[in-house]
């Protein structure tokens, strides 16, 4: 047992480099070798600001190619849970944590934008084994933007936790 422990740590502690862009260091002692090693210039426009290292590796990258990018067109979501209230489900209206968004100015502009709940089911139909459950984002739900969205049908208790995909489609721009 002590042994995955310190693996769980050294792996805790070690940071990546992965392919879509940059990984922080784990720990604060190791910001200091991050920066050096990806030559990343701490500066700012304004005089007395303090330098941002959370955003630092965003600037270190260099100009992305279209060829290198990913051409995903739907924002990553989780599904949370039902709309409920103290004692009651309502599972008609799913909640969904979408990634980058945490305003509820934010969420609100998902609405009206078509979600997709896909899976891997047993048994093969018209050649595929993956499906898809559709539904719309219907509103902003609170203040740290969650999203309310409605499903054709249900979305059942196990996909709590699941991802699910926010098409940048109906656009209003």
């Amino acid at each position: 047992m002590f042994g995955k422990e310190e693996a769980n740590r050294e792996h805790r502690i070690r940071y990546t480099q992965s392919g879509s862009g940059l990984a922080l260091p784990h720990s604060s002692f190791q910001l200091s070798e991050y920066f050096e090693h990806h030559q990343v210039q701490l500066t700012s426009s304004k005089p007395h600001s303090v330098p941002d290292p959370i955003h630092a590796h965003l600037r270190a990258q260099e100009p992305f190619a279209m060829s290198e990018q990913s051409h995903r067109l739907y924002v990553k979501g989780k599904h949370i849970s039902y709309q409920r209230g103290k004692r009651n489900t309502n599972p008609g209206t799913s909640l969904l944590k979408l990634e980058g968004v945490d305003s509820t100015e934010a969420a609100q502009w998902y609405a009206g934008k078509r979600v997709a709940y896909v899976y891997r089911a047993q048994r093969t139909v018209r050649g595929s084994k993956i499906r898809v459950i559709w539904g719309k984002v219907t509103r902003p739900h609170g203040n740290s933007g969650a999203v309310r969205a409605k499903f054709r049908s249900n979305l059942p208790p196990k996909t709590f936790g699941a991802s699910v995909r926010v098409m940048l489609y109906p656009s209003s721009i």
